[in-house]
């Protein structure tokens, strides 16, 4: 009698697997599965991080210039907008060129600062974007310093 109740839920478990089908015990494929399903996200968070990466180093590299440029200019070494442009071209270490505009104070209307905006199209400074984060949108960076001689 003993014996018969200790194999009861024995019995009991195996009749259960008898009626389950082998496909769904079988779990040798589980990994591979998941790994299917999580492997598009997985990739779209590293594009992301490379992404959002590449614009941090850019916003940094054109921090960079506009400072040096904006500096130059306030010092009396740049004089034109083209001498601005052709040291940001020159100097300017990335994978797209930024658009310049460069001013000068109007001395006779009480202005004493020089100042310098470098803009990039985000959708050209990312290799791919694929989400569409930054389709349209641009990346101003502005310098401004006092001009010395005044």
């Amino acid at each position: 009698m003993l014996l018969s109740c200790a194999n009861a839920p024995t019995q009991e478990r195996t009749q259960a697997r008898r009626r389950t089908p082998a496909f769904f015990r079988n779990a040798a494929g589980a990994a591979l599965l998941e790994f299917a399903f999580l492997t598009p996200i997985l990739v779209l968070l590293l594009a992301g991080i490379i992404q959002f990466g590449m614009v941090i180093f850019l916003r940094t590299n054109m921090h960079d210039v506009a400072q040096d440029a904006v500096r130059r200019m306030a010092v009396g070494e740049f004089t034109t907008a083209p001498e601005v442009s052709t040291h940001i071209a020159n100097t300017f270490n990335s994978w797209v060129t930024p658009s310049v505009n460069a001013a000068w104070p109007d001395v006779g209307a009480g202005e004493t600062d020089v100042s310098l905006t470098l803009s990039v199209s985000l959708a050209d400074a990312v290799p791919f974007d694929l989400l569409g984060i930054f389709a349209g949108e641009t990346m101003p960076v502005v310098a401004v310093m006092r001009q010395e001689d005044l």
